[in-house]
């Protein structure tokens, strides 16, 4: 995705997959640092998937390296069916596939989360379970995108999240582009 800091083959806007397939949402819980290996045997088997990443910088030594991670570490979506999870899992990389039990809520909380990549925004995984207001962004490169917001130092932080999973993903925002929203029952971006 553009601006993301993801590769672009193993990426792809959720819009897109849902337009390939008639399957269904199945979450894929993946071993310790082997969700880029899924998603590339699940292409291999023409799988539609999503994977979101953010780009964190790391020190080897004397040496500054940027690098891209899945923003759901162990996570790997999945639009499509059981079938395809198992054709693609030679190896055993699998650790389980999670059913969603709310297809609807899912896809708008991919939808915002691939939004707010597109548009370049900055994610790094966070705990989604804060107490902050929910709101929406009403202007610039995010509006539309709807979250809980969480008071930070220095401005504040837009929780994404896929609910069913606990997972959350924190995009810094100034607090003058949001505004107040009822609890949304499905996020809509």
């Amino acid at each position: 995705m553009r601006g993301s800091g993801t590769d672009p083959k193993s990426a792809q806007p959720v819009d897109d997959l849902l337009a390939r397939s008639d399957g269904r949402w199945l979450v894929l819980h993946t071993r310790s640092r082997q969700e880029k290996a899924v998603v590339k045997d699940l292409r291999a088997v023409r799988a539609a998937c999503y994977l979101p990443e953010h780009t964190t910088v790391r020190y080897y030594g004397r040496r500054k390296v940027r690098v891209t991670q899945p923003l759901f570490p162990g996570y790997v979506f999945l639009y499509g069916y059981r079938d395809q999870a198992f054709l693609a899992d030679r190896l055993s990389r699998l650790v389980g596939i999670i059913d969603v039990p709310d297809q609807d809520l899912l896809t708008q909380e991919l939808k915002c989360i691939a939004s707010a990549l597109e548009a370049g925004g900055s994610l790094e995984p966070c705990n989604p379970f804060t107490s902050g207001d929910w709101v929406e962004v009403g202007s610039g490169p995010f509006k539309g995108i709807r979250g809980q917001v969480e008071g930070h130092r220095q401005g504040s932080r837009l929780i994404l999240g896929v609910g069913f999973l606990g997972l959350g993903a924190a995009l810094e925002i100034d607090a003058a582009l949001v505004r107040r929203i009822d609890q949304p029952v499905a996020a809509m971006c």
